[in-house]
């Protein structure tokens, strides 16, 4: 026999029930189930998901559907107070997805930190609140002013990407009659408003306008409806408040008979939004193949910079797109263009573990001991993803003796990766076995006591702490 909790008494603990009226909601359901499984255990959850302990993916999923306080908390108190950055990331990584308004006051913490890393997860935790509604633009405004001129490039642009969800959810109702028959498809409506005089080149209160709109959402129908008008070229290249025009919008979704439509009446091919995405850029990095060789075809830049001075090429090896990749650089693209990181298409690509286009790249002139501005090759990468990576690098005379802002080189991080094999290949290649890094140590100095076969290969090998 199951030991069943007493509902009356739940009920009016939570104040779900009150004299004679009873009410129920799925904030009243979770915060039962909150009570029904304890402080203690809900505090355990958490803590077996940050140490990575077998069924954290369960872990995980259950306090994404309770949204539980006493986790947020938890999760807060050991970014606070771990000494182990892994915990303090993992526990603002897992608080981006069972968070609701209630953790908004901390995340000003997660962007002031100085770790990239939990600055990252902490406008996640703004995206994931705003995506699941639980929150209104209103509530996270000043957030996002202070991601807008945040030092890192990864805050600004999610920052940018916030906007624009909330900037697509509250268009529609407040939008003119012609703006919502256009983002619904409604091709009747269109034409009926059309003759009934409708103001074609209309803006909503975010600079969209009929034909971004139509456009954005693939409705090729009532795209060519409206530049058949006879005076779109005087308005085909109109911006949002993002900076967005109606190609753009169309490239970024894939939409490629839009494009085409775009092209043909006359849209500028090179335009770029706020954050200096051109339409080339956006379709690139979202993999988006029938629409990049149309834009180059009608002469898009394949090397404009966007405001991190990446470009399309660097957007796609990021991405993984392979033939994208290939088109682009077939097409003339600077294979060793660097953003504003220091970053290469080559060492994207190396990041990602996208063996095929790291290849293609090599093959195409890419420089493979280029580095970031903190001094990490693609080898010092690889090290951390791939041994077969980093036989292809190495193929094409990757030096794993460069030395990153720390001093550390490609054999030093291989050490810290316990990976044998990797550390006997980098040997057999020249890496120089007692180099010091900024702090004075050496790569056997860094071997784990236990980890004794890393530390008698380096030793044969002639090293010293």
């Amino acid at each position: 026999m199951y030991d069943f909790p007493n509902w009356h008494d739940l009920a009016k603990q939570l104040g779900a029930l009150q004299d004679s009226r009873e009410s129920g909601s799925d904030d009243y359901a979770r915060r039962a189930l909150e009570i029904l499984i304890g402080e203690e255990h809900l505090k355990g959850a958490v803590d077996s998901y940050v140490t990575h302990a077998p069924g954290s993916e369960l872990v995980r999923s259950v306090l994404h559907v309770l949204h539980s306080w006493v986790a947020m908390q938890h999760c807060y108190e050991l970014y606070q107070s771990a000494d182990n950055i892994e915990v303090r990331r993992s526990a603002v990584e897992l608080l981006r997805v069972v968070a609701d308004r209630r953790a908004l006051v901390w995340v000003g913490n997660f962007l002031s930190d100085a770790d990239v890393e939990i600055q990252a997860w902490g406008i996640g935790v703004v995206d994931q609140i705003g995506f699941s509604g639980l929150i209104s633009f209103e509530e996270c405004e000043e957030l996002l002013k202070i991601a807008d001129n945040h030092g890192n490039p990864y805050v600004r642009e999610r920052a940018q990407d916030i906007r624009r969800m909330f900037q697509s959810r509250r268009l529609r109702l407040l939008d003119p009659p012609l703006l919502r028959a256009a983002a619904a498809g409604n091709a009747d409506r269109v034409q009926q408003l059309l003759a009934e005089n409708a103001t074609v080149h209309a803006q909503n209160e975010f600079g969209l306008t009929a034909l971004m709109l139509a456009s954005e959402e693939g409705h090729a129908s009532i795209v060519q409806t409206l530049l058949a008008l006879g005076e779109a070229t005087e308005w085909i290249d109109t911006k949002n408040q993002l900076g967005e025009t109606a190609l753009m919008l169309a490239a970024s979704q894939g939409h490629s008979e839009i494009v085409q439509q775009l092209l043909a009446y006359g849209a500028k091919v090179n335009q770029q939004d706020n954050l200096k995405q051109s339409p080339l850029i956006l379709s690139a990095g979202g993999g988006h193949l029938d629409v990049v060789r149309i834009l180059l075809e009608y002469g898009a830049s394949a090397d404009m910079q966007d405001i991190y001075k990446r470009t399309s090429l660097t957007r796609a090896a990021k991405e993984g797109h392979e033939n994208i990749v290939n088109l682009l650089v077939a097409s003339g693209a600077e294979p060793n263009m660097q953003d504003a990181e220091g970053s290469t298409p080559l060492l994207e690509a190396v990041s990602g573990g996208h063996t095929i286009i790291i290849k293609a790249l090599l093959m195409r002139g890419a420089l493979v001991n280029i580095a970031n501005k903190f001094g990490v090759t693609s080898l010092m990468i690889a090290v951390c993803r791939s041994v077969d990576i980093v036989r292809v690098l190495l193929k094409y005379g990757a030096d794993p003796n460069l030395q990153d802002q720390n001093g550390e080189t490609a054999l030093i991080k291989a050490v810290q990766s316990r990976d044998l094999a990797l550390v006997s290949l980098l040997l057999e290649h020249g890496a120089a076995i007692n180099t010091l890094d900024r702090y004075g140590r050496t790569a056997l100095s860094y071997a784990e006591e236990d980890n004794s076969e890393v530390i008698t290969l380096l030793k044969q090998a002639g090293a010293v702490k």
